[in-house]
């Protein structure tokens, strides 16, 4: 719940049944309090759950026992000196080496440029330390190939000013650039990100644009010295593939999750109620060529009646591989939308159903359900104090309602 946390109030985590029927009940079965740390991401390994929070006074991980939600003897664990989460902070599980990376940002001047303290680093899940920061502009979204190690990080400040589209791609040692023409040829600014470790596919959205890159990693090789590496691409450069998800309305995709076992990309915006999902390759290429297949549809209307847009950074959307279901959180964290993706693959325009009149925990005159692929489930978790602090931190000039540009 990343609305919590500035003048002191409780930084809260909330744990959601998704077997609960949300027209009747609490889907928030439990709140984990931060204290004054506002998380800005979440992880589970098979035992434990991950969360990397703070934005007050320095970053930590916490990590809580799934069997009984109590934290592990030790937690929260301090960020490395110096570095802090400034909100948008990720952690992703790397479930072969049994470790964790977290992206982080100098606590003192997060400007979002390279120095000793921004970057990531590898959390050592057998002896609960961390390594030392891999030293990169900071990371819009962090996304890892847990079998080949390479670690995919979109980041605004990217130098030289060149190669303002392309992205950090490196490995738990270094932080290189990776410069895909489909990516510097684009008007946009490379954010989400999300891998598929069976092809080596990775998801690129894009915080200004209506589309993701999928980049082919498939062979991909590291040259040159630490202070000025890449990750070039095998084949021909653009090894990749563009997908306008989103033409329909100009929305941004910048939110992306990847579904590993059917192939296949879920796409949200926080601008507003799209949602998409893009067909992948399900075995690895040595060149990615297109087009690709894609659905495009939209939300309905909240059970409050106000319209759908996920949130940006931190970016918070998964995929429930066992029921190939998508989870998105609203920009608000006032409700978590579930969609089916069997239909809005197949069925697309059923996605958009206006929820019918009804009950939803919280006491809203529509339902929560609107039978047709969405559930929303409501998060009614109360801070202890303080206020809501933005989950927008980028200044966003509109030209006819769209979005021009920004930075931290």
């Amino acid at each position: 719940m990343n609305n919590t946390g500035a003048g002191g109030a409780d930084g809260t985590v909330a744990e959601v049944d998704l077997s609960i029927n949300p027209a009747t009940t609490n889907p928030v079965i439990a709140k984990l309090d931060l204290g004054i740390d506002v998380p800005s991401g979440v992880a589970l390994t098979p035992t434990q759950l991950l969360v990397v929070a703070g934005d007050i006074s320095g970053g930590h991980l916490y990590i809580f026992n799934q069997s009984d939600n109590k934290p592990v003897a030790g937690s929260p664990f301090a960020f490395p000196p110096g570095s802090d989460t400034f909100g948008i902070s990720g952690v992703v599980y790397d479930p072969v080496h049994n470790q964790a990376v977290v992206s982080m940002c100098d606590a003192v001047t997060c400007t979002g440029s390279q120095d000793s303290a921004t970057g990531w680093a590898i959390f050592d899940l057998a002896t609960n330390k961390f390594g030392p920061v891999i030293s990169a502009p900071e990371p819009d979204s962090v996304s890892l190939n847990p079998d080949t190690g390479v670690i995919v990080a979109p980041a605004d400040s990217i130098d030289p000013p060149s190669d303002a589209n392309a992205i950090l791609a490196g490995n738990e040692t270094q932080a290189c650039l990776l410069s895909d023409l489909n990516l510097t040829n684009d008007a946009g600014d490379p954010d989400g990100s999300s891998a598929d470790p069976t092809t080596n596919l990775f998801a690129v959205g894009d915080f200004f644009i209506p589309v993701v890159t999928v980049l082919n990693l498939n062979g991909a090789t590291f040259s040159g010295p630490p202070a000025s590496c890449m990750l070039h691409e095998a084949g021909t450069n653009p090894n990749s593939v563009d997908v306008e998800v989103f033409a329909a309305t100009g929305d941004p995709s910048d939110v992306v999750a990847i579904n590993p076992v059917t192939h296949q990309v879920l796409a949200a915006s926080d601008l507003g109620p799209d949602v998409g999902l893009i067909d992948l390759p399900s075995a690895p290429s040595a060149q990615l060529k297109g087009p690709f297949t894609f659905a495009a549809s939209s939300l309905p209307l909240q059970p409050d009646d106000n319209s759908f847009s996920a949130v940006d950074e931190p970016f918070s959307a998964a995929v429930d591989t066992c029921q190939n279901k998508g989870l998105i959180a609203n920009a608000t964290f006032t409700f978590l939308a579930r969609v089916d993706l069997a239909t809005l693959h197949d069925h697309p325009a059923k996605i958009s159903t206006a929820l019918p009149k009804g009950t939803c925990f919280g006491g809203f005159s529509l339902s929560c359900d609107n039978g047709n692929g969405v559930t929303f489930f409501p998060l009614p978790v109360e801070p202890s104090g303080g206020g809501p602090i933005s989950v927008n931190r980028r200044l966003r000039l509109g030209m006819n309602g769209r979005v021009l540009g920004g930075q931290h």
